[in-house]
């Protein structure tokens, strides 16, 4: 019996360990482009570009949720739908707000709108409002998935962070010194992006400083990429930059047209396969209650 719970329990451990591996894989990078009918490329982790499509209107932000991508369309209080390939899908979120940051948050949709006082409205899959959160004065403007945490900057001249658990309950709210223009969560760090700085602030998950290091222009997105970090920069000709997770410049690619928004498409976690449940539901039934003999 003993060596039955042993092959048991070996089992699903494989069959977790496997889609926790296939989770963490990114199979693209998409970066939405400034223009009248948003423009979006597609880019291996490689950096080599895949292929592009265009949008109704122009985009402001992107999010994988689940195996479909949200893209809001600037100022229409549209977020659309489209399928990993950029194929736009039927359904769409229409909202009573501008959104001005789209985060994914476990199986839920996060927005922060343009209005102050800040807000951000939580959405499930199917874009139906479960709550919303008051960020106070002023707006809120950069959401991101920090381990456990959310943290919302406000426009503020300090870049005032304020952090929140995935309920929404607030936690607590540090300055990280100067007005924000991204929040990114970078391997086992969280980093921020500045106005009027060419540099990237470094923080731990409990907002403590770790320094700052130079990039070569004003940061709009920061994303990672398997063991590398793409910084957008803030430039007509839309400058890529890639370095490794130890901050080490390692090449850049431009684009053509200045960054709005930059994402990394993860593979979705496929359910465990047939194999591996009958397999398991196979040792459980073979486990047999024996009399205990001395």
């Amino acid at each position: 019996m003993f060596h039955k719970l042993c092959v048991l329990i070996l089992v699903l451990s494989v069959a977790v360990g496997q889609s926790r591996l296939m989770a963490s894989d990114i199979s693209e990078v998409w970066i939405g482009l400034e223009a009248d009918l948003g423009i979006v490329r597609r880019h291996a982790p490689d950096g080599s570009l895949i292929s592009t499509f265009s949008l109704l209107a122009s985009l402001s932000d992107m999010a994988q949720l689940d195996d479909v991508v949200l893209i809001n369309l600037l100022n229409t209080g549209r977020i659309d739908r489209h399928d990993s390939e950029g194929n736009l899908l039927n359904e769409h979120f229409a909202l009573d707000v501008h959104v001005s940051e789209l985060v994914q948050v476990n199986d839920e949709a996060w927005v922060a709108t343009t209005f102050a006082p800040g807000m951000v409205k939580r959405y499930d899959a199917s874009g139906s409002i479960q709550s919303e959160i008051s960020t106070g004065n002023p707006r809120a403007a950069e959401v991101a998935v920090v381990g456990s945490e959310i943290w919302v900057g406000l426009e503020t001249d300090l870049g005032m962070v304020h952090r929140y658990d995935s309920s929404g309950q607030f936690l607590g709210s540090f300055a990280a010194g100067a007005s924000l223009t991204e929040i990114s969560r970078i391997e086992d760090e969280v980093w921020i992006g500045t106005q009027n700085h060419s540099h990237i602030l470094r923080f731990d998950f409990s907002g403590n400083d770790l320094g700052r290091f130079d990039v070569g222009g004003l940061v709009t997105e920061i994303v990672q990429v398997g063991n590398e970090a793409w910084v957008g920069l803030d430039i007509s000709t839309g400058v890529v930059e890639q370095y490794d997770l130890n901050r080490n410049y390692i090449s850049e690619f431009a684009v053509g047209q200045r960054i709005v928004d930059m994402m990394s498409l993860a593979v979705v976690p496929e359910p465990a396969s047939m194999i591996h449940l009958m397999g398991a539901l196979t040792a459980i039934l073979s486990i047999r209650s024996r009399p205990i003999t001395h």
